[in-house]
């Protein structure tokens, strides 16, 4: 691998990959200025500040489309592009936003900042955590055609986005 060529151009430009995405988001709230620290006083702000940074990692992911029509064929693939392009080839497939284990890490975040929650606004933060989940659990569902979960994205991501908007400080 040249320097020049980015882990994301080698799968960009693999016969198996039809596609990679990314989401077009707002404008997200900056983690050091914006966030409300004090409605989550059970949490430390390391705490919260990393909770917030996974779901970020998530959001910020890609969509990565490919042509493999079974798990154990595209595991295959996997672990022969590993071999030649190491850690960092596994690091960016793994953080395809429609893998299962590329969700769950922003779930529990988002599910502890939900249940820490103190504020005015709880019964909203409440039901976007409860959407979240719903749509995580149809999106990684493995029956769930891909057509479906491409479709369901936009809006699991701007439903993430809205939980997040609701920590930002007033004023």
């Amino acid at each position: 691998m040249s320097v020049e060529q980015s882990i994301e151009d080698i799968v960009r430009s693999d016969p198996h990959v039809k596609s990679v995405t990314y989401a077009s988001l707002p404008q997200l709230l900056d983690v050091d200025t914006e966030i409300d620290y004090g409605l989550f006083p059970s949490l430390s702000k390391e705490d919260v500040t990393t909770k917030i940074e996974i779901i970020y990692k998530y959001l910020h992911g890609p969509v990565i489309q490919d042509d493999f029509e079974s798990h154990p064929q595209r595991k295959v693939w996997v672990n022969k592009m590993y071999e030649i392009y190491g850690q960092k080839f596994l690091d960016y497939v793994h953080t395809n936003k429609v893998r299962a284990n590329a969700m769950t890490p922003m779930n529990l975040g988002i599910c502890d900042l939900g249940e820490k929650y103190e504020g005015e606004r709880a019964d909203d933060v409440k039901r976007l955590v409860s959407s979240i989940e719903r749509l995580s659990t149809y999106i990684s569902e493995e029956h769930t055609p891909l057509e479906h979960k491409l479709n369901i994205l936009p809006l699991f991501d701007q439903t993430i986005a809205m939980f997040v908007f609701l920590l930002k400080k007033e004023g």
